[in-house]
């Protein structure tokens, strides 16, 4: 069975689930959500007082808020995507971000603790599973330094993109105005 999952505060839809009776419950958070049988396309319906009511009824500010919902995501995908990096792309993702500061810190613990890094773990697999290999521990360690630097710096720059998007996104007094503002 098909039920439209909508925001209580909004009545505007989340998203469509098929699935048994049963199972509605936990699909959807019951304090922020509702639920109403049958699959009601965001863009066309909202729920009000628990029926579907067709056309689109969304006020500009609504639009707004959603644009902005959008932008967070884009902005998140945007530092979260491969970076071009001294030649090669390289995974950028929070993971991979996690993976260099660990191989940095392991590094680092290597050499207060006197103990060699060893020379066949001096490498880097890029985004297209190519082998970067480095001669020097300290070769390796500059260039994971300077990767990392390049992510946070992206990341920095994915914000204020995002801020000037909000400002458009804030200044438009029309849909038309609105749409025309990029969010991803």
């Amino acid at each position: 069975m098909n039920y439209s999952i909508y925001n209580l505060a909004t009545g505007l839809i989340d998203k469509v689930v098929n699935c048994p009776e049963e199972s509605i419950g936990i699909q959807f958070d019951p304090e922020l959500q509702g639920y109403i049988e049958g699959n009601y396309d965001d863009t066309a319906w909202r729920i009000v007082d628990g029926v579907a009511v067709a056309g689109d009824t969304r006020t500009l500010d609504e639009y707004k808020f959603l644009a902005k919902s959008q932008l967070e995501l884009g902005r998140a995908a945007r530092a979260a995507a491969p970076i071009s990096f001294e030649g090669a792309t390289l995974d950028a993702d929070l993971k991979s971000q996690g993976n260099i500061k660990d191989k940095l810190a392991d590094i680092d613990q290597r050499r207060k603790q006197g103990m060699d890094f060893p020379a066949e773990l001096l490498f880097w697999r890029d985004f297209d599973n190519l082998m970067h290999t480095f001669v020097t521990v300290d070769e390796y360690e500059a260039w994971l330094s300077r990767l990392l630097i390049a992510i946070a710096e992206r990341g920095t720059r994915t914000y204020v993109w995002m801020w000037g998007q909000k400002a458009q996104i804030d200044a438009s007094t029309t849909l038309n105005e609105l749409q025309a503002v990029e969010v991803v």
